[in-house]
């Protein structure tokens, strides 16, 4: 029998003696979870992971202590996030009015009235006295439990105008811009057109030849510093942060042997993002100690290997999380006036306001950086490859050796070489 992971939920199968993953599933919850299937009639069982090529499965596969004798993880919960916030309220207010005066969770009063005032405003909530519901729908149904992005874009087959499918937000950006194959259910089709102001996207089937990898730059401001720690080699700080992303075009690269076959184009506005981050300052004696090229090669092949071991840790997807790498190295690549450029490596929540990754990242970054090495150590490629630091072509030769000397040099490993 093949499933989806709709096992997960807890369906009892009779006979089923055994159960093979292919791949891990994300989570170790999840992972005991559809293991847990097998020897319900309390017979010997057999559960086999099929490590797959990506970072976080050959991590788990050097490191099976992590997987078998961790205990599960905890889900982060972010509940002043002011989008899950606004939503658990106009849940609350269908289910029972608010009067004058009453608190929302940590809320104080003064707050609540605001945020109630503001339901109003978008028609939610009316009331002289006190707060009350208006509308006939069910709020909850219309919550995403896996989105805080807003409306999903949806997805049509070009041929029959039906829908097939729903996409958060910043996921279609990668996903269903104009030239991208899109799969869904076993079948192949290509993106004919992308309607960003009526999150509405057209597909067509194809046969499969290749798949397309979007392409994006990233650029990271700090809003404000919440906290700040001294580190090894360098400065970390937790705060706000404003994202904006660029998509700059994408590849198309062929099934099976991954070779690239083309680029094509992306006619996207940017995206801003105004969320929660944290990061490293890089000490400016590492920055003298490499090349300009060296440095970009480290900075890139860790935070790479930084995101994947992250969201191990955090019990999140690889898309709740990402990180962003900065370098000021004045005109042309050189230091200015024989300064050090300055080097920073960036953590942020995918999601508007945040969701509470950051800060534990924060908490635990001395963990995440061993983590990191070891993933990079551990790898048998001689110079990186995807299942530690990123395809070589986006990062460069010996950008595993310059990773790892920069992570050793974060983790307070080793001293920097004059």
């Amino acid at each position: 029998m093949v499933a989806t992971n709709a096992l997960e939920l807890g369906i009892d199968v009779g006979g089923l003696d055994a159960v093979v993953l292919a791949g891990y599933p994300g989570t170790i919850a999840a992972t005991r979870q559809r293991g847990g299937r097998a020897g319900r009639r309390q017979e010997p069982s057999l559960t086999v992971l099929v490590a797959r090529n990506t970072p976080i499965d050959q991590f788990l596969a050097r490191h099976p202590s992590f997987l078998l004798e961790a205990s599960p993880e905890q889900a982060l919960v972010h509940p002043d996030n002011v989008d899950i916030l606004l939503n658990h309220l106009r849940c609350a207010v269908f289910e029972l009015p608010f009067a004058p005066g009453g608190c929302f969770g940590d809320l104080s009063a003064e707050d609540t009235a605001a945020s109630l005032d503001f339901l109003s405003d978008k028609g939610v909530a009316r009331g002289r006295n006190g707060h009350h519901f208006v509308g006939s729908s069910y709020p909850a149904a219309e919550v995403s439990l896996r989105n805080t992005a807003g409306d999903e874009v949806v997805v049509f087959n070009s041929d029959t105008q039906e829908p097939v499918a729903k996409v958060p937000p910043h996921s279609a950006r990668f996903e269903l811009h104009e030239g991208a194959i899109y799969q869904h259910d076993g079948e192949t089709y290509e993106v004919t057109r992308f309607d960003v102001g009526e999150n509405r996207a057209f597909i067509r089937p194809v046969e499969p030849v290749y798949y397309t990898v979007a392409v994006d730059q990233t650029n990271v401001d700090i809003l404000s510093t919440r906290d700040e720690q001294a580190a090894p080699m360098a400065l970390r700080g937790l705060g706000d942060v404003q994202v904006v992303e660029h998509m700059v075009g994408f590849k198309k690269v062929k099934f099976r042997s991954h070779e690239n076959l083309g680029f094509g184009e992306i006619r996207l506005p940017p995206l801003t993002l105004d969320t929660e981050g944290t990061w490293m300052d890089i000490d400016s004696a590492v920055t003298a100690s490499l090349t300009p090229e060296e440095m970009s090669f480290a900075l890139e092949g860790l935070s790479h290997g930084l995101a994947q071991v992250a969201s191990l840790r955090l019990m999140c997807d690889p898309n709740d999380i990402a990180t962003a790498v900065q370098m000021d190295c004045g005109e042309e690549g050189r230091a200015e006036a024989g300064r050090p450029p300055r080097a920073r490596i960036v953590l942020y929540d995918a999601h508007a306001g945040g969701v509470g990754l950051s800060g534990r990242a924060f908490e635990e970054m001395n963990i995440l950086l061993a983590d990191c090495l070891s993933l990079l150590r551990g790898c048998p490629c001689p110079s990186g490859c995807p299942a530690c630091t990123g395809p070589l072509a986006d990062i460069g030769l010996n950008a595993k050796t310059s990773a790892i000397a920069l992570a050793a040099l974060l983790a307070g490993e080793a001293q920097v070489r004059h």
